[in-house]
């Protein structure tokens, strides 16, 4: 099966499913102002980490990202790098486990 190219609008999609899961706020108005900013951000840092261009993370692009994510302060990421949980949290993402996480894989983590 051939994935379609990730484009900025699908990968933020994806990841802003991912990221909504994961974000963390105190009040309703407050939630959706910064999982979008949030979903925004990790979809930055996605791009950043998938050094290949291929539009899926492998374990190392992923370490990277988690790493991105931490800086930023977006869902769990700072817990995932402080613990060293990065096998675990990919292993997680990567449901056809073939050693990426495509977007379509975020996808199905944010429902």
């Amino acid at each position: 099966m051939t994935e379609k190219p990730l484009t900025a609008l699908s990968l933020h999609r994806s990841l802003k499913a991912l990221t909504f899961g994961l974000v963390l706020a105190s009040a309703p108005v407050a939630l959706s102002q910064s999982a979008q900013a949030s979903s925004k951000q990790a979809a930055a840092n996605f791009v950043t980490a998938d050094a290949n261009g291929d539009g899926a993370l492998t374990q190392a692009e992923f370490k990277s990202f988690i790493n991105l994510n931490a800086a930023h302060g977006i869902g769990k990421a700072q817990t995932v790098k402080d613990r060293g949980l990065y096998d675990r949290a990919f292993a997680r993402l990567d449901l056809n486990r073939d050693g990426r996480i495509s977007s379509a894989e975020l996808q199905s983590a944010g429902r």
